[in-house]
Parts: C-alpha cells; structure tokens; sequence
C-alpha cells in the first residue's frame, strides 16, 4: 500500500543528493531555492488520490518561480519523458487564440480512437508507481528530468539582470525552455 512507502526518505536520498549540494533546502515535498528577487522551488507532491487501491499512484513535478514582490508568479509541470508520438489533431486544443467553447467543441469532435490515442499519450507523460521499488525507479527519472529540464531552465531564469524582469516576458521564455529541453530528450540521435 502507497501509505506504507516511505515518500519523504526516498525523495530525500534521490533527489536531495542533487539539489542540496546546489544550495537547495527541503521543506515537505519541495526543494526550495532562494536567489535574491526570485525563488525556485522544486515541488513533488503525490496524488490526494494514492491512497485508494483501485487508482494507479503518482506523482507530479512543477517548478515553481515566484519574484519577492509576487509580480512573478508561476507553477510549470514537469512531464516525464516518453516514446508514444503526441497526436498532431490534438495540437490545436493547446493554442491560446482558443477559447473554452472552442476547446469543448474540438475535443468533442475527435472519434473514440482519437480519443483513445489522447488517453494513452497523456498516461504516458505522467509520473505513476505501484510500490517501492517502483516509487524509486521514477524518482530516479524524475532526478534525470530535474538534472537535464529544470536546473538548465532555472539556469536560464538566473541570468536575466533584475531590470530585465520588468520588460521580459520570464515566464513565457523559461515555458520555452523547458518545452526545448524537454523536447531534445525525445528525438532519436
């Protein structure tokens, strides 16, 4: 049973080993760096639905940014890293020009095998478990995605000058950074 594994040691000894050394500090399921104007926190919390036996178990990642003065707020998912193709028709659900009714008509205009290739993809990205040694096993990629996506991204956010911030967009820029690091795991060599 999810209950009985112990969360907090393994996210500490997995991801701990990494992000401390860097000057992160763990507060509950977050490592947390502050950095002058902005602080980062790497947050790692589990489903409010592990605890029932007929749900698979997961996790999520977000990197968390927020600015001193809360001008900068933001949470961006990180997703684990996947074989199963994104579906092309799928693509415009994600456009921001979209309003909800637009959304609501598209998704109701997809077959049932459109649908069902959404379902799969989506479960594909996602960060599930089913016991320990499992637990341990997407912790170990979740490392690899904080090594390879969040640090380079939390990297790229550090280098703006404070004045800066004021007249660039931050938040759509580390997206894009995250998405183009994310993205260059997936292409074959």
């Amino acid at each position: 049973m999810v209950d009985n594994l112990n969360y907090s040691k393994n996210l500490t000894g997995i991801l701990g080993q990494v992000l401390r050394p860097l000057g992160f500090n763990k507060k509950g399921t977050r490592f947390i760096l502050n950095q002058s104007y902005l602080e980062f926190s790497i947050n790692l919390p589990r489903s409010r639905w592990n605890s029932l036996p007929d749900r698979p178990k997961n996790l999520s990642i977000y990197l968390e940014v927020e600015s001193s003065d809360r001008k900068i707020v933001d949470s961006i998912p990180i997703f684990r890293p996947t074989k199963v193709t994104f579906p092309a028709f799928y693509g415009p659900f994600f456009l921001d020009n979209l309003d909800w009714i637009q959304k609501s008509n598209l998704m109701s205009s997809f077959t049932d095998e459109q649908l069902s290739e959404i379902d799969n993809y989506t479960k594909s990205i996602n960060w599930y478990y089913d016991g320990e040694e499992s637990l341990i096993s997407i912790l170990n990629e979740a490392r690899d995605q904080v090594i390879k996506v969040v640090l380079p991204t939390i990297d790229f956010a550090k280098n703006f000058q404070l004045a800066d911030l004021e007249t660039f967009n931050l938040m759509h820029e580390m997206r894009k950074q995250k998405d183009r690091l994310y993205l260059m795991q997936l292409d074959p060599l």
